[in-house]
């Protein structure tokens, strides 16, 4: 077998007939340099014989081969890399990262991330996203990150963007469908699905309930409903009716992704693609604003959730 000169020479062109010996040719051109040294040494001009000299090709042959090879070796790592990720991401390894399965388990991480705090003693104080942009990556491709391409927004920048509207003052919640932190000891294989609540006050005007439907398992999804009955109670509000705005995350709602599906997932989305696609892409109401009546400082709300699902409730006073 014949193998490339290891100086990154190239081979002259080989006649089937009859076999010719294979020269570099850099090492051609090395003859030539040493036939010109030697004429010049027998014209007796001022030269020094190539003879002395340690051909340039010859002596920087060992770090260029090694230096080929290891470039040659990260060049098909990194190729090797980015087509796994590509298909881990096509047969869904990442299909999480793009769907609503992911802003509720933040929702419902941040619950148990500050449950934790509580038992632990550990205060947490501030929580982030590791993320990141990958400039030329190609639509949800179940990447780290909170855009995809062209700057669409993805659904999980809406979790964050629920946390934010929340208040200061956290505010007692139980649900009789949640999972309880004390079971993170029991060995089971994943959290069984669970409806759940965390409730802030910001200390003036506003209560905020974010309640979520959530699975562990990213592929479990249900369309159908299940109806949640929520009583707030103890409402610091004068009066006996309130402001409601009622924002949601599911496959329908607040999502880029969904958005994208339905055109076709085109990666090359034409302009009024795009706009439909960014168009779903913030935070949106499930219902229109509206006025409820409470009692004795207590609001009740029947709300369907289907499977992954959360939602804001955000509670003011009539003004």
């Amino acid at each position: 077998m014949l193998e490339p000169p290891l100086g990154g020479g190239q081979w002259e062109p080989m006649d089937s007939q009859p076999r010719a010996r294979l020269t570099p040719i850099h090492a051609r051109r090395s003859e030539a340099r040493m036939a010109r040294s030697k004429r010049a040494n027998a014209q007796g001009e001022n030269h020094v014989p190539y003879s002395s000299r340690p051909p340039a090709c010859l002596s920087a042959l060992g770090s260029r081969s090694a230096g080929q090879r290891v470039l040659r070796v990260l060049k098909w790592l990194l190729i090797f890399g980015l087509v796994t990720a590509v298909i881990l991401a096509g047969i869904g390894y990442f299909a999480y990262r793009n769907t609503a399965y992911f802003p509720v388990f933040q929702c419902k991480l941040m619950k148990k991330l500050l449950d934790q705090s509580d038992r632990s003693g550990a205060h947490v104080d501030q929580a982030t996203t590791w993320s990141f942009y990958f400039e030329g990556e190609r639509f949800f491709e179940g990447t780290r990150s909170l855009f995809t391409a062209q700057g669409v927004e993805k659904p999980v920048l809406n979790a964050y963007r629920m946390l934010a509207r929340m208040g200061d003052v956290r505010l007692a919640a139980d649900s009789s469908h949640a999972w309880p932190l004390g079971r993170l000891d029991d060995g089971e294989a994943g959290m069984p699905e669970e409806i759940d609540a965390l409730a802030t006050f910001n200390g003036r005007d506003c209560v905020t309930v974010l309640v979520w439907r959530h699975a562990d398992d990213q592929y479990l999804a249900d369309t159908r409903e299940t109806a949640v009955t929520l009583r707030i109670e103890h409402l610091p509000f004068v009066g006996n009716r309130v402001h409601l705005r009622h924002w949601r995350i599911d496959v329908r709602h607040s999502n880029s992704h969904t958005a994208w599906l339905t055109q076709g997932g085109p990666q090359d989305p034409s302009d009024a693609q795009l706009h439909a696609i960014k168009d779903r892409q913030g935070l949106e109401l499930l219902e229109p604003e509206r006025e409820e009546a409470i009692r004795d400082g207590s609001l009740v709300l029947r709300v369907p959730f289907p499977l992954p699902s959360v939602s804001l409730i955000e509670i003011r006073p009539l003004s």
